[in-house]
């Protein structure tokens, strides 16, 4: 398969898909145990309606179905699975008409919170949609970014990985401001962050990814090692 893998999704048909930096996104729907037959989608200048960039680092399928992808250089996408033959990618370029697409075009990764919201990290904070809506035409994004006169804003604008735990708490990974975990978040948008960095003994300040454990326990990858957050206590 060609194509530098930056992600990977196992969506509810167990089709798998793949996120590629440079070249595109690749569905792999299985015909048996050891095969499967490849669909690669990119942009192309020709179709407004192809994804918006080929530089794609995450993909989440929510709870209508849709396939949600993260690109970097044109911000989000999603389409109907249900045409995965010939999809329509509605994004910033074509009918998704709220997205901030001139602040928040690096989009790093999306996902859902079990509440009916997509959440995404960009370079330039994080955006909160729901997943409730009837056109792209009409869905908004609340953009939640830091506030230095605000202590409990998020900590750093760059977002590299957004986690909603098993404890359903959502925690956002930031490149320099460490680790967020999200306190509240109002019906107009206004959110708040508890924050812990190298001072509460996170390895790094610049953490990359985040897994849970059985246990539940946070595994963060940093640029100085793994460290192990144990939520119940506040930790490392």
């Amino acid at each position: 398969m060609r194509g530098n893998a930056y992600g990977l999704m196992e969506d509810k048909a167990h089709n798998l898909w793949i996120a590629t930096k440079g070249d595109g996104l690749v569905k792999a729907q299985p015909l048996s145990e050891k095969q499967f037959r490849l669909y690669r989608y990119e942009h192309r200048a020709s179709d407004p309606y192809s994804l918006s960039n080929n530089d794609v680092y995450a993909v989440h399928e929510d709870s209508k179905g849709r396939i949600w992808v993260a690109t970097y250089g044109g911000g989000v996408n999603y389409f109907d699975p249900q045409t995965a033959a010939n999809p329509r990618f509605h994004h910033a370029y074509n009918d998704l008409r709220y997205y901030p697409i001139e602040h928040c075009n690096k989009a790093r990764y999306v996902t859902g919170d079990g509440h009916g919201r997509i959440w995404i990290g960009t370079t330039l904070g994080a955006l909160v949609a729901s997943e409730n809506f009837d056109t792209p035409e009409s869905l908004l994004f609340t953009h939640i970014y830091n506030k230095v006169e605000e202590p409990q804003s998020l900590s750093n604008n760059d977002v590299h990985w957004i986690h909603h735990s098993c404890s359903d708490t959502l925690y956002l990974a930031t490149f320099g401001g460490g680790l967020n975990k999200l306190l509240s978040l109002t019906s107009d948008g206004e959110a708040t962050f508890c924050s812990y960095g190298t001072d509460q003994g996170l390895a790094s300040n610049v953490v990359l990814a985040i897994r849970e454990d059985a246990s539940g326990h946070l595994w963060m990858s940093t640029e100085s090692g793994l460290s192990r957050f144990t939520p119940s206590t506040g930790q490392f």
